[in-house]
C-alpha cells in the first residue's frame, strides 16, 4: 500500500541519470516501511488518510528486516551514505564497498536486487562477463533465496545462466528495462529420467 505513492512519482525518475537509480531503490525499500506522514498533498483527506493508516497498522508485523547496499565503487557508495543520512534512514541501511562476487548470503533466506551496469558505466565487451559472473555468484552464494535483476540488456539477461521464474517491463529513469526474478537453489531442478 505504502508503495503507491511512488508510483505517482515516477514520471519524475525520468530525470535521474540510470547510475544513480541504484541506491534510490535502497531508500524506497525503507521508505516503504516509513510513514508517509510528512507528504503533503493538495487533495489531502485526513479522515481517509487515518482510516488507512489504522488498518495497515492493525496488520503490521514487527520485522527483522535486514537492509543492506553495496557497490564496487566508493564514490556510488559515498553519494547513497549522503542520500540515506539526508533521506534519515541511516539506522535502517547499511552499505559496503565489495565486488559482488565476494557477496555471500548471511541468512537461509532473503532477496536480492541486483541493478548491474549496462554498459553506461563500464566498457560493453566487459558486460557480458559481468552478467555471467553476477549469474555464477547468484548460484553458488544466494542458493534459498530469490534475486531480481533490473537491467536493459534483455539479450544480458541469457549471460546470467539461469532461468526466470518471471519477467516485468519497467522504466530506471528514461531507460526501458526488464526486471526479473530468480529462485535461487541449489543443485538442479532437472528430473532424472529414470525417475528416481
Amino acid at each position: 500500500m505504502l508503495f503507491l505513492p511512488f508510483i505517482f512519482l515516477s514520471p519524475l525518475l525520468a530525470l535521474i541519470p540510470a547510475v544513480a537509480t541504484a541506491p534510490v531503490l535502497v531508500i524506497v525499500g525503507v521508505f516503504m516501511m516509513e510513514p508517509l506522514t510528512k507528504i503533503r498533498w493538495k487533495d489531502f483527506d485526513e479522515d481517509l488518510f487515518v482510516n488507512v493508516k489504522e488498518r495497515a497498522e492493525r496488520r503490521m508485523v514487527n520485522s527483522s528486516v535486514i537492509i543492506r547496499g553495496s557497490d564496487i565503487s566508493q564514490q556510488a557508495i559515498s553519494q547513497a551514505r549522503i542520500n540515506i543520512i539526508n533521506a534519515g534512514l541511516e539506522d535502517y541501511i547499511n552499505l559496503s564497498v565489495a565486488d559482488f562476487k565476494d557477496l555471500h548470503k548471511e541468512q537461509e533466506r532473503g532477496v536480492i536486487i541486483v541493478n548491474p551496469p549496462y554498459g553506461e558505466r563500464i566498457k560493453p565487451g566487459d558486460v557480458s562477463q559481468l552478467y555471467n559472473m553476477i549469474g555464477t555468484t547468484l548460484k553458488h552464494n544466494f542458493a534459498g533465496w530469490d534475486a531480481f535483476i533490473i537491467t536493459s540488456g534483455k539479450d544480458l539477461l541469457n549471460e546470467i545462466g539461469l532461468k526466470p521464474k518471471s519477467k516485468k517491463s519497467l522504466y530506471n529513469g528514461a531507460i526501458e528495462c526488464l526486471f526479473a526474478r530468480y529462485e535461487l537453489y541449489e543443485g538442479t531442478k532437472k528430473r532424472d529420467p529414470s525417475g528416481t
